[in-house]
């Protein structure tokens, strides 16, 4: 299924600024006391024009859906699960779906609803705000200024009003030029920023000559694909109020393309653990950490935030909870969960305010667990979602879980036993809540649709192994196109060569990989995340309970003023739902405790429902079948064989765009480059690196082949060094990290080729010798056309004794049974006219070997002359050759 992408532009032949009607609609109002607004308390308005709700979904069969049997029901009703009425998103009718570029036409709602916004960000970044005065300690509830804006849907289904196909030729113009551009100015970038919530450094400014003829070909004022704006000639005018509506006008057309697309974040986490354990007046259990007088009260939300991202276990948590520090500075204590408290989870604080060791130890840990996160997945290996959840629940490996059932579960019982015991002894419950909270985390992640179905693990196993090259490939291609930046762009040229600078650029690279800890990303990792990412983008229909429902992923809940979103309001209440269902057992547990129970294991067993499970996890969502007519977001078939395979896929290319974009941010955050020439450095970054992967899905795919088929050089075209004696070295360094990590039968044709070349370019011996035979003999699928590339008799040449036997022995028959008659004559002829030692002699014999009897005796006859071939050929060779002749 083609993705089909959306062009939203600004017609001409309309006042651009022409107020349209402005219908009631929902929009999510300031939130206190940390409650944010549920689908039930949101107000309307006149401002902005959100994406319709439709008739709740109902399951397309009454089989598809597991209903909660009587004891089930009747437990859950005790927490007011059915008590809660929340909203669906109803499945857009099944349409066809067309790969390509699509016009807006300007009334449409999307139009509609940039005009409001437009005019509603220029008043506010137009209107003077009042002086601010020194922050007393009482915290105001956040006044919601930003606007809320319709997300445009990555695939846009045909429909009769649904706008008008570019040519093919717009749409290559504009292919052609996604990415370029100039950022916007800060002047304007800045207060839109504020103004919209939103970041826009990447949002890129086309006001040449070809955005001039693209809008006049559409007729439009400005049109926005992505982040890229394209603008008619003399439009671009952020000094001016009309100016600036229109930008504003674009600006709402990227919020609604694009998105954050990334993990639950740690504040829809906290907002979904504290609204989950909220009191009946909306207060958020309290729970205890260490011991006076450095003890630390947080929240139940925030330990479902800070669990599995940044602590592994909820041990780790009080090891380092009964370790006094000094508040800032002191790692492996408790100013580790106080710095993740204050500065990841509630974002009260900054880096600045703690030390480096806290820093560090925190971002080491955080990157460990993330890159080790099935656990967090709720089928994260191949068939698991054939699986029960007592299955799922009970599946480990070396003894841990691996995934989000089983992580859940080994938790909640702990939270059991630990509030029996609580119960039995009279003392406060933080411990049981500890344990509880830390399995909320596991919960409230699998009702994130990136979570639901994305086969991390699988992925993995399947795509590692193909290629496992990829993240060293991936930096040293990023070191090489750093390198070839700045020799171009600066006078660096004159001191250092391009080879100096890569390898001062790799060396950068890993010292920041190393230093912070960051783990390899593999190629697996990028595809996994590209299908969670997409997953999340566009929701996921589920069964949660007994009722179908749209579930959204990371991102959508809040916005990053932690605000909650209309899209993820369904979301955000059934995970809260199952949060209420969970702690219902621990109360109970610890009521069991107070009446005289002491074995936990006893009590756990009781707070099973009929079927085995807890009441949390009757409600554990569960991701429809593609074959369900209800679920409107079909999975991307990722098991195929080859890369060319995965990237014809035109879904699984805006899935790995959107990852690239979100990792290119990421990149730019962690690495930072030292003097000197620091400045030119970060451009060369920026602008050979990140800009690359924040393009549009041609060029990213593009990039990633690059990488895929990245060695040294490939990036830049010249790397080895002066008068490029260094090549070979460089394709030889190459061979023996592939020879680490197994991956020679892996090499890609272009690597073989060019690695082939590059050591031959050199001296062949010893070490070198054997690279050869190694790029020859793994892939015999490469052998001819890597042979072609360099020529037959050039590798002959350059192996001696043993090393030629070898490469004849195994090349020759795959070679010499594809070439022709004409071919084989010539070779023969060259080895006979020479001192015809064994290996020519064998060499002669295993062309031959590929030959017809017919072909034999002409090669004879042509080649050998009146005393024919058998003058150059002695002992078994000789016979051999005679036995050819007769057959």
């Amino acid at each position: 299924m083609g993705s089909r992408r959306h062009i939203s532009r600004k017609d001409i032949s309309a006042s651009a600024f022409t107020p349209k009607p402005k219908p009631n609609i929902l929009q999510t109002r300031p939130f206190s006391n940390g409650k944010h607004a549920r689908s039930s308390e949101l107000p309307k308005t006149d401002i902005l024009q959100t994406r319709p709700f439709s008739t709740p979904t109902q399951p397309s069969s009454q089989s598809e859906v597991e209903p909660l049997t009587p004891e089930a029901r009747e437990k859950v009703e005790t927490f007011g699960y059915n008590g809660v009425t929340i909203p669906s998103f109803a499945p857009e009718p099944a349409a066809p779906i067309q790969a390509k570029l699509t016009i807006g036409e300007p009334g449409d709602k999307y139009e509609e609803e940039a005009d409001a916004v437009a005019a509603q960000v220029v008043n506010q970044i137009n209107t003077p705000q009042p002086i601010e005065t020194p922050a007393s300690e009482t915290v105001q509830p956040y006044q919601d200024n930003q606007p809320k804006i319709s997300p445009k849907p990555i695939v846009q289904r045909q429909s009769a009003e649904g706008g008008i196909a570019a040519t093919p030729e717009i749409e290559s113009s504009i292919e052609g030029a996604r990415g370029s551009g100039q950022p916007l100015a800060d002047s304007i970038r800045e207060p839109m920023e504020g103004a919209f919530g939103a970041d826009f450094g990447g949002v890129k400014v086309h006001t040449d000559a070809t955005s001039d003829q693209l809008n006049q070909s559409i007729q439009a004022k400005a049109f926005t694909t992505g982040q890229d704006i394209f603008f008619r000639s003399g439009t671009y005018d952020p000094g001016s109020q009309g100016g600036q509506e229109l930008i504003a006008h674009e600006l709402t057309h990227v919020v609604q393309q694009t998105g954050s697309i990334q993990r639950f974040e740690s504040n829809e986490h906290k907002e979904m653990g504290d609204q989950g354990s909220a009191d009946n007046k909306g207060n958020a259990q309290k729970i205890k950490l260490g011991k006076a007088p450095d003890q630390l009260e947080v929240t139940f939300g925030d330990i479902t935030a800070m669990a599995g991202d940044f602590f592994g276990s909820v041990q780790e948590i009080h090891n380092l909870a009964e370790v006094p520090g000094d508040g800032k500075t002191q790692a492996g204590t408790i100013d580790e969960i106080k710095y993740v408290l204050y500065v990841k989870v509630r974002k009260t604080q900054e880096d600045k305010d703690y030390g480096e060791a806290v820093i560090k130890a925190v971002t080491g840990r955080y990157y460990s667990l993330a890159g080790n996160n099935v656990t967090h997945f709720s089928n994260p290996d191949a068939g698991d979602d054939k699986l029960t959840f007592e299955e799922k629940a009970n599946k480990r490996k070396d003894g841990k879980t691996i995934n989000n059932a089983g992580s859940y579960r080994e938790n909640h019982l702990s939270a059991i036993e630990e509030a029996v015991k609580a119960g039995k002894e009279g003392t406060p419950l933080d411990n049981a809540m500890l344990y509880e909270a830390f399995a909320s985390h596991f919960l409230t992640d699998a009702h994130s649709s990136g979570h639901l179905r994305t086969q991390r693990q699988g992925i993995k196993d399947w795509w590692d192994k193909r290629i496992p090259m990829f993240w060293l490939n991936l930096k040293w291609w990023m070191a090489e196109s750093i390198a070839k930046h700045l020799n171009d762009n600066s006078n660096i040229a004159g001191i250092a060569t391009v080879q100096i600078l890569w390898e001062q650029a790799r060396q950068t690279l890993d010292q920041v990989v190393s230093g912070k800890g960051i783990p390899d990303l593999t190629f697996g990792d990028a595809i996994s995340g590209a299908l969670h990412d997409i997953d999340n983008e566009e929701g996921v229909m589920a069964q949660v309970g007994d009722e179908v429902v749209k579930l959204v992923g990371d991102g959508q809940i809040l916005d990053n003023k932690d605000r909650a979103l209309v899209v993820g309001v369904d979301t955000a209440k059934k995970a809260e739902a199952g949060v209420k269902a969970s702690l219902k057992d621990v109360q109970d547990a610890y009521a069991a405790g107070k009446g005289g129970e002491s074995d936990g294991k006893k009590v756990a067993a009781s707070l099973k429902l009929a079927d085995g499970l807890f009441r949390a996890e009757q409600l554990w969502p569960k991701a429809l079948p593609d074959s369900d007519p209800a679920q409107t977001n079909k999975t991307i078939n990722w098991q195929v064989n080859t890369v060319d395979e995965l990237f014809q896929n035109p879904r699984m290319k805006q899935a790995l765009a959107h990852f690239a974009n979100e990792k290119a941010d990421t990149l730019g955050a962690e690495i930072s480059l030292d003097p000197p020439l620091k400045e030119e450095k970060t451009k060369a970054m920026k602008e050979s690196v990140l800009d690359q992967l924040k393009s549009g899905p041609d060029r990213v795919v593009t990039v990633f082949r690059e990488i895929i088929n990245y060695t040294p050089g490939s990036a830049t075209g010249e790397l080895g060094g002066v008068g490029g004696h260094d090549t070979d070295d460089n394709a030889v360094e190459y061979w023996d990290e592939a020879k680490k990590k197994n991956a020679m039968p892996t090499l890609t044709l272009p690597q073989r080729k060019k690695l082939l070349k590059d050591v031959l370019d050199g001296v062949t011996i010893g070490e070198e010798n054997q690279m050869v035979l190694d790029l020859l003999t793994t892939n015999d699928s490469h052998v001819k056309a890597t042979v072609d590339h360099v020529g037959w008799r050039r590798v002959w040449d350059k192996l001696w004794g043993d090393d030629c036997k070898k490469f004849i022995r195994h090349c020759g028959p795959i070679y010499w049974k594809n070439e022709s008659f004409n071919s084989k004559k010539l070779e023969v002829q060259y080895l006979a006219d020479g001192r015809t030692n064994d290996i020519a002699q064998e060499t002669i014999i295993i062309i031959l070997r590929t030959c017809t009897p017919d072909e034999v005796r002409a090669i004879d006859d042509q080649v050998g002359g009146w005393t024919g071939l058998a003058f150059d050929l002695t002992g078994q060779w000789d016979t051999e050759f005679k036995q050819m002749k007769g057959k």
